[in-house]
């Protein structure tokens, strides 16, 4: 089921549309829409099969769970004090709408990480690309630590 589901399914079609963005327009917000969406979804099924107890708010800690497995720049977001679930995740979902004031970069690539503030201009970025790179080599991690094998081939984020 995870291999089928996660790679044959989710990062498949958030790389044809993150693909897409290099010769034209493509979907840019629905692609950090699933990007934030599939960062609970994977943080919840890891927890479930690693018998995690579940909590009060299981969906912010199923999200804040996988998103800290994303790299140290995701957990310093949230160490820092920025409220990744509320801001961003929910308000997209819910309001089709970011409460900061934002951008969303595709394919975005070269951010350090998929999340950030523009000093200069004072705007969050959704970086797609790199935040997607970043979300398929934590679902590769997470292949190989509930299965004990390698994923498919092709999935483990290079950048």
């Amino acid at each position: 089921m995870f291999k089928e589901y996660v790679f044959g399914f989710m990062t498949h079609d958030l790389e044809r549309v993150i693909a897409r963005a290099d010769t034209g327009p493509s979907e840019n917000v629905l692609a950090a829409l699933g990007l934030l969406t599939f960062t609970e979804f994977m943080g919840w099924f890891v927890r479930r099969i690693t018998n995690v107890k579940p909590v009060k708010h299981e969906e912010r800690a199923s999200f804040e769970f996988f998103f800290r497995r994303l790299g140290p720049a995701y957990a310093e977001l949230l160490d820092g004090g920025l409220n990744v679930y509320r801001d961003f995740r929910s308000s997209l979902v819910h309001q089709y709408a970011i409460r900061e004031a934002f951008d969303v970069d595709l394919p975005g690539r070269r951010a350090a990480c998929g999340i950030y503030l523009d000093a200069a201009g004072g705007r969050y970025h959704i970086a797609c690309g790199r935040y997607f790179a970043d979300f398929r080599k934590a679902c590769a991690d997470a292949y190989r630590e509930l299965t004990g094998s390698e994923p498919p081939t092709g999935v483990d984020g290079g950048v």
